[in-house]
């Protein structure tokens, strides 16, 4: 790759005049869309007792101390995220005339701005801002711009070539239909997905009132945890929401399958006793006595910077995949300090750390929400998450109950049922993709593997690109579009999905329109 094909006199500068330059600003404005739209989600307010906008900033703003704390997840999906930024921006004619270093650095500004905007617009909203954030989505700005340098280079320096192959009709037939047989595939087709518990780790620790990390407490006071290896039904759940959470009702509760059971009665000291009674106990030690304070019959008060946990994984937990019959109940008598309190704080939790689970009980504001690991619900038991939408929670002391069986989950608060989510067993392998890089990529990575239909309709209809050829490769790349969501709504017996219909037009359009005047001017 030469100098010159970098730098505003080379080739490339001539194969960016050619992009209309209203097609490359609308795509930008779309994408800084999608941004905003999936920062942002669920579009919740979220400003809890503070009193003034900077007390807000000083509560939930992350600061640099959390780059020491971030996943390789965090790092690479914020990197993922915004290098479509990147390269839109060195695509913008009036960047791309600007020497390579220049172009690197405007896609970084960009990167700074958008994403500095919407962590600091974050502070308002339920989610948690960070200072990481920024740093790797300017990263992902400016690999995006870097990326964007070298395809147009790539793109002056062989693109002629790879149109002269492409002018053969049999050519252009093939790649047309096999792309189209390729979308069917990813997105058309279900993969058999277990609903079990084989993808849990058993190094995981038992927590209790927070993450190991420390960076998702809980504040309350606890009278009882249990956890049982099968599914309590809706009477045992009534009936242990009668007899209360005093220790001394222990005989008036459910015991079948009962695993783990802490009711707090130590009334002193830094360990809570296992007091199940099958197999080795799981006591469990207070991170920082100093944060807690016992509760006379039973009861724990947690406060912040601390977290009550097992010294050594739980092996009783994962003994055989944890249970024959892959079933859990998880059980809490609690009563919030705060009804503000996000994250989810923890009340319960299996897991490594605030993005990997085997499974966490938490409180979302007002709501109770449930994740739970599987093949299918990924790593982090997000897809889905099980949340109340009633906001049942007060700062009364409150019986909460998590089951899954057969992939249903269930969440019952004080004896009654207060949401279910099924686990669907089947996916496309598009599906997986999204879950493993993040929803927010969900209408991006369709828009980008919809993107080629267009441009390859193009080329199997004609070398000159006038009207009517960019009209019949619309059509014709629209009715792929429809065909895979039909096979889409048949295979998974879903409705039909109005939102991918406009991803898919809105993306076709593009594709179509940046089709350049003739096939030798590639």
């Amino acid at each position: 790759m030469s100098a010159s094909s970098l730098g505003p006199e080379g080739t490339c500068r001539r194969t960016a005049d050619r992009v209309p330059r209203g097609i490359v600003a609308a795509l930008l404005v779309a994408y800084t869309g999608y941004v905003v739209l999936f920062a942002l989600m669920p579009f919740r307010l979220s400003i809890g007792t503070a009193d003034s906008i900077a007390a807000l900033f000083n509560t939930k703003f992350q600061g640099l101390s959390e780059l020491f704390r971030v996943t390789p997840w965090d790092v690479w999906t914020n990197i993922l995220f915004f290098i479509p930024l990147g390269v839109l921006v060195v695509l913008l004619p009036s960047i791309s005339e600007r020497a390579w270093h220049s172009q690197i650095f405007f896609a970084s500004v960009a990167a700074v701005l958008l994403s500095s905007c919407v962590e600091v617009a974050q502070v308002f909203f339920s989610r948690a801002p960070s200072m990481a954030d920024i740093v790797y989505n300017t990263l992902g700005g400016a690999v995006g711009g870097l990326m964007g340098i070298g395809a147009r280079a790539i793109a002056c320096t062989y693109g002629k070539g790879w149109a002269r192959d492409l002018r053969t009709r049999t050519a252009q037939a093939f790649i047309l239909t096999g792309h189209l047989l390729l979308l069917f595939i990813v997105i058309g087709l279900p993969l058999p997905l277990a609903r079990d518990f084989r993808n849990w780790d058993p190094t995981f620790r038992l927590l209790l009132g927070n993450e190991g990390s420390l960076d998702r407490p809980w504040q309350g006071v606890m009278n009882l945890v249990a956890i049982y290896d099968r599914a309590l039904t809706p009477g045992e759940v009534w009936r242990n929401f009668s007899a209360g959470p005093l220790a001394e009702s222990r005989e008036k509760r459910t015991d079948n399958g009962l695993l783990v059971y802490y009711d707090f009665s130590e009334k002193a000291g830094a360990i809570v006793h296992d007091r199940a009674g099958s197999g080795f106990p799981v006591d469990l030690r207070i991170g920082d006595p100093s944060r807690v304070e016992w509760i006379t019959p039973n009861g724990l008060m947690l406060s912040a910077g601390t977290v009550v946990s097992s010294s050594e994984p739980p092996q009783k937990l994962v003994q055989e995949r944890f249970s024959p019959r892959n079933e859990l109940s998880v059980e809490a008598w609690v009563a919030p300090a705060d009804l503000a309190q996000t994250g989810p704080a923890r009340i319960v939790s299996y897991s490594l750390d605030a993005d990997t689970r085997n499974f966490t009980l938490g409180q979302q504001n007002r709501e109770v929400v449930f994740r739970l690991r599987t093949p299918v619900s990924g790593p982090n038991g997000t897809t889905p998450a099980l949340e109340t939408d009633d906001s049942p929670l007060d700062l009364d002391t409150q019986h909460l109950v998590a089951t899954y069986r057969d992939g249903i989950e269930t969440l019952y608060v004080n004896g009654a049922t207060h949401g279910t989510a099924l686990l669907q067993g089947h996916e496309s392998l598009s599906d997986r993709i999204v879950h493993s890089v993040g929803e927010p990529f969900k209408w991006p990575l369709y828009s980008a593997m919809i993107f080629p239909l267009g441009f390859l309709s193009g080329l199997y209809y004609g070398a000159r690109f006038i009207g009517r050829v960019r009209l019949m490769s619309f059509g014709t790349a629209f009715i792929g579009v429809l065909l895979i969501l039909a096979l889409r709504m048949v295979a998974f017996e879903t409705p039909f999905d109005p939102i991918f219909v406009m991803v898919g037009v809105s993306t076709l359009l593009a594709s179509v329109l940046l089709l350049p005047p003739s096939l030798d001017s590639l």
